[in-house]
Parts: structure tokens; sequence; C-alpha cells
């Protein structure tokens, strides 16, 4: 019985990949991905300007390489042993056989490595969701929308909102330069540092330029933040906030779209920048819409980025919708044109937007 019910899952197993997967779909996503794991962008180039009959030897012979220089010697050894023993078999099964062993020790051996640190990433990814906002406070006068998506396991994106002692609420978004585990460590440090700097420091120039003091203390080489401090009070129209090298923040108004002024250098780079705080007043109706570059550099199959012209197009739709179904409409324009590229990059969205307020 037992025996029966291994085989019975096992196939049943198979049986629903093969039923949930695009076969072509999925094998077309994942040459994609390893073309663009195991090369670089300056030998994709390169091999774009060849011949393709010239390209595809090329192809073939950089990827090979490339393929041994990111394994340990021992492996590395391992894979030329069973490849000499492939172009040496001359008919000679025992031979095959010997190279089919070596290579499935091999990919054993890669298998359990990349089995343990999806498990390590896992963990890494729990520990994220759980420093996420589940919600937050409502503030009259005000409606707020909240998204973040990582392009792997973890990401280095960051979006929070706290309560002030002023009855205001306080919302942030980061983005750490890179993207895995290093960019993620980094975006728990600065959550946990914004936290921390809020309990004595009232205001959020300050708060950023003591920021900004910290990660330059930090020792890390070409590391950097960009981040964005955004303060709101109850029944006010107006957005207080500090911009750290982030992306401008865009006010749509009677479907018109605004680009706001920019703020100072991104965390880490001088320990000495200037950031001064900056305020936009709302209108009834009015949105304001933060956002990290892996929006507007989400690509399709073909390489193009989703970019500032088409979340143009898409803010001046939002007309009369609350925050939540603009901000849901817009990710899904954004996932609608990737389809089923490869994530680029993490995405993150904020969402104000100005509505009448409760007497």
């Amino acid at each position: 019985m037992q025996k029966n019910g291994f085989f019975k899952d096992f196939f049943g197993t198979i049986r629903q990949d093969l039923q949930e997967t695009g076969i072509g779909t999925s094998l077309n996503r994942e040459f994609i991905s390893i073309y663009e794991f195991y090369l670089t962008p300056e030998e994709r180039q390169n091999l774009a300007a060849m011949p393709w009959a010239k390209r595809l030897i090329y192809r073939v012979f950089i990827l090979l390489k490339n393929i041994l220089l990111k394994l340990s010697p021992f492996r590395r050894l391992l894979l030329l042993i069973a490849l000499f023993f492939l172009v040496k078999q001359q008919n000679d099964v025992s031979h095959f056989f010997i190279a089919f062993i070596i290579l499935f020790i091999i990919l054993l051996l890669e298998l359990k490595d990349k089995l343990l640190a999806h498990d390590e990433l896992k963990a890494g990814r729990a520990v994220q969701a759980a420093l996420r906002p589940q919600k937050c406070r409502q503030v009259n006068g005000w409606q707020v929308y909240m998204y973040t998506q990582s392009a792997n396991e973890v990401g280095g994106d960051l979006i929070d909102c706290l309560a002030c002692e002023d009855e205001s609420s306080g919302y942030f978004v980061g983005d750490v330069a890179g993207k895995g585990l290093g960019a993620a460590l980094l975006m728990a440090q600065l959550q946990a540092s914004v936290h921390a700097l809020l309990s004595h420091v009232k205001s959020p120039a300050k708060l950023v330029s003591d920021l900004n003091r910290l990660y330059c203390r930090g020792g890390l080489a070409d590391t950097f933040i960009s981040f964005i401090y955004l303060k709101i009070e109850p029944r006010s129209g107006i957005v207080k906030y500090v911009n750290a090298g982030h992306l401008p923040p865009i006010w749509v108004h009677k479907g018109e779209v605004f680009e706001l002024e920019k703020g100072g250098l991104a965390l880490g780079l001088a320990k000495e920048s200037a950031y001064n705080e900056q305020s936009q007043k709302l209108e009834v109706g009015d949105f304001l819409v933060i956002y990290t570059d892996g929006l507007i550099e989400a690509r399709d199959r073909q390489g193009y980025f989703f970019g500032e012209t088409r979340l143009s197009k898409r803010l001046q739709l939002f007309g009369s919708e609350t925050a939540e179904s603009a901000g849901k409409g817009l990710v899904s324009a954004v996932e609608g044109f990737v389809g089923n590229s490869p994530r680029a990059d993490d995405l993150t969205l904020l969402l104000l937007k100005r509505v009448e307020a409760e007497k």
C-alpha cells in the first residue's frame, strides 16, 4: 500500500505540473533567465552584433566558460572530467555512463546548495513580510494604498508607516542599491533606524540628515539608499516630505500629472548633504504617487521598459477612483505589460489621495 501510495503521489504531482505549467512559455522564460544570468550585458551586446552562425558557436563557448568559472574548483574539475569522457567515448558506453554519473553528482551538489540557500531566503522573506505594515492608522481626510513586491525571494525596497505623537502619520519609501540578501539586510536596518530615530527626532529634515550620517559611517563602499519620508495630518491637505535621492513624487491634479521637485543626495553618498523639508497642498480628489524604479523599469519580453510615458498615461485615468482601486489598477497594468518576463527589480508603490474630511 505504501509503495502504491508513493507512486500515486509522485505521478499525481507530475500530472499536476503538466496541467499547471505552460511548457513553451516556461521553457522560453527559463532560457532567457539562463542567458541573462551567465552572460554579461557586454557579452550579450557583442554576440548580438555577430552573424547568426558565428553567434551560435560563440554563445555555446562563452556559456560553457562562464558556467565553469561559477563552479567551485572541485566541481569544475568534475565537469571537465565529464566533458572529457563525453568527447572520448567513441561509441564506448562505459565512458558515456561515467560522464552521466559525474554530471548527476554535480547536479546533486548544486541542487543541495540551491535548496539550502532557498530555505534561508524563505526564512528571510518571512521576516520581511512580518516587518511590513499589515495596515496603517486611518487618517481623516486621506486614503492610503501601499504595495511592494520583490523581484527575488528577498528584496531591497522598503515601505512602512507609523503614527506620530501629534496625531499625524508618517510614511517612508526606500530603495537600497542592489538586490538580494545584502540589500534586504540593509533595508531591515534602515527600517529599524527610522523607527529608533523618530522616537526623539521631530523634524523630518533632521531625521533624514541623521540617517545619512549613519549610513556614511557604515563603511560599505558603493552602497547607497534612495529614501523619501512623508507626513500627513488629519483634515489637512498638505503633505510635508523630505526626499533623499528618490524619484520625485508625482502629483495628479484634475487629470494632469506634475512631477514635484527633486530632493538631496541619496543616503550614504556624502556625509554633509543638506536635506530640506518640502510641502505640497492637495485638493480633494488629488493623488500623490511615490514609487521605486522597479515600476518604470519593468520590462516586457522584447526588453522595452514600462517607462514614464506609460505611467503618466495611466495616472491620468485615476479620476474618481479610490486610492486602493487606482493602485491595484496601476500594478495590474505593469504586470500585464511584463507578462511572463523575469522581474528585473523590486516594485514598491505608495498612493495618497485627498478626500473630504469627516467633521
